[in-house]
């Protein structure tokens, strides 16, 4: 039976570059960001809903305009839980039928809003890492990244759960506030402290 880590974190604390280096490190990533992707790809009809609800100004050449789709959903509470209500169901089966197909001793899947959605994820994920920076740092890297304004940046944290929140459903937290040697060997940390369990099972 595959052990099961869910990795989470704000928007702009470094998920990426961690579950990369998990994946340099053997273990299997499952990302929902990318299954969310691959439901809304054009022909999906997750993205034919999406198109009847905003209109076809949502799409370019025929894919999702995800900025301005992030838009909409930033400034309205509605449609944002709309969204979530097509596209969780069908990310959470891809979650678990990618699980059943995992060979490894662990592997990691990737969930943004784990807080958010623990009841739905809490029976799947055996332990949970959190990576954290400081809001301030995040809405530095937000800036940079995508060019958005600093009050933009600070909404996109804001409408996520706090660092306290998070910490409530992890299992371990690692901080990324800007060394990254010290993030990349503290993932490897977290690598070794996972297969010394495994061992002990």
């Amino acid at each position: 039976m595959t052990y099961i880590v869910g990795l989470t974190g704000g928007i702009a604390s470094g998920k990426t570059t961690a579950s990369q280096h998990f994946a340099t490190l053997s273990v299997p990533i499952i990302d929902t960001d990318i299954l969310a992707r691959e439901c809304v790809a054009k022909g999906q009809p997750a993205l034919d809903l999406i198109a009847e609800r905003f209109g076809a100004e949502i799409l370019w050449s025929g894919e999702l305009n995800r900025i301005k789709l992030r838009k909409i959903i930033t400034q309205s509470a509605e449609d944002k839980l709309w969204l979530e209500a097509v596209l969780h169901p069908l990310i959470h089966d891809k979650v678990k039928h990618a699980i059943t197909q995992c060979t490894e001793p662990y592997c990691i899947v990737v969930v943004p809003l784990l807080y958010e959605n623990w009841h739905k994820y809490q029976s799947i994920c055996d332990a949970v890492i959190n990576i954290e920076a400081d809001p301030a740092i995040q809405v530095q890297r937000i800036c940079a990244r995508d060019k958005d304004t600093p009050s933009q940046a600070q909404s996109f944290v804001a409408q996520q759960a706090s660092n306290s929140q998070r910490r409530e459903i992890a299992t371990k937290t690692i901080i990324n506030n800007g060394n990254q040697q010290t993030f990349l060997k503290a993932i490897e940390k977290a690598h070794q402290e996972i297969n010394d369990l495994m061992k002990k099972k």
